[in-house]
């Protein structure tokens, strides 16, 4: 059984990405703000924490699956965290975010809808994979 977590060689990588582009293009949609989702392996997705989930991330070099065994990601850049609180419906007010190559997240979902949830009205573009996220490197930004 093949691991979905493993990335490919970027020789492979790119190879699928040239081939995935030449029969799609990009897959686009249009969130409750009116930005645009475009889910291509070079663009960036977003995983917004607090400063304190920063600092595990950062010991660790990775973003590990929660409990749910889910690592939730946008490909919404977000200017301030409120917007970002209130667009992906999360519980906490996020201090920033780390920004992460496409290429660099292995089976990543298609985007979806946020749903409303801890009293944000939701609305934004959220992605999924249960895959760990190499953020060796990658700066966390902050708000």
């Amino acid at each position: 059984m093949a691991d979905s977590c493993f990335l490919p060689s970027l020789a492979d990588a790119m190879d699928l990405v040239d081939a995935a582009s030449a029969v799609s293009g990009a897959e686009a949609g249009t969130d409750a703000t009116g930005a645009e989702a475009v889910v291509q392996a070079d663009k960036p997705y977003y995983h917004y924490t607090s400063d304190a989930g920063a600092a595990g991330i950062q010991a660790g070099g990775q973003i590990v699956p929660g409990r749910a065994g889910t690592t939730w990601i946008s490909p919404t850049q977000y200017g301030d965290a409120a917007t970002a609180q209130a667009g992906l419906a999360l519980p906490t007010t996020p201090t920033g975010y780390f920004e992460i190559p496409g290429s660099s997240i292995p089976d990543v979902s298609e985007p979806s809808v946020v749903e409303p949830r801890y009293g944000q009205p939701g609305g934004g573009f959220e992605c999924t994979t249960t895959c760990r996220i190499n953020v060796q490197g990658l700066p966390f930004n902050r708000f």
